[in-house]
Order: C-alpha cells, then structure tokens, then sequence
C-alpha cells in the first residue's frame, strides 16, 4: 500500500465514523485505524487494508442524507 493510499483511507476512515451506516464493530475499527495511523511507521496488515478499503467504498457509495431548503 503506498503512502498516498494509506492517507487516503485514513482520512475517509475518520469521516465514515460519523456516518450512520457503520456497525459499532466498524466504528470501533476505523477509530482504532485512526489512533495507530498518527504513529508514522505504522502500516496495516493486508486484513486490515482490506477491510480499510471495503469500509471507504460503502461509505462513499452510500447516498448522504441531504434535505433540499429551497428549490
């Protein structure tokens, strides 16, 4: 995983906590990501990635909940 893709993942992985769509052991995850990413020679297994990416890829594809104020 390169180091771009690392911060990537992270960076979404603190906004997915917030999302209502994650399970309390996925957010439990993302926050335990987050807390070893500030260390800067830490880098996740391949379970980890793996499970890094499919939590970003629900996220993004998931519709935000958007109330429309004015037409």
């Amino acid at each position: 995983m390169s180091e771009d893709e690392l911060e990537r993942l992270v960076w979404y992985l603190r906004r997915a906590t917030f999302r209502a769509g994650l399970n309390d052991w996925e957010r439990q995850f993302a926050e335990g990501i987050a807390m070893r990413a500030r260390n800067r020679n830490w880098r996740p297994t391949r379970r980890q990635a793996g499970i890094m990416r499919q939590i970003v890829a629900e996220a993004l594809a998931a519709p935000e909940d958007v109330e429309v104020i004015e037409q």
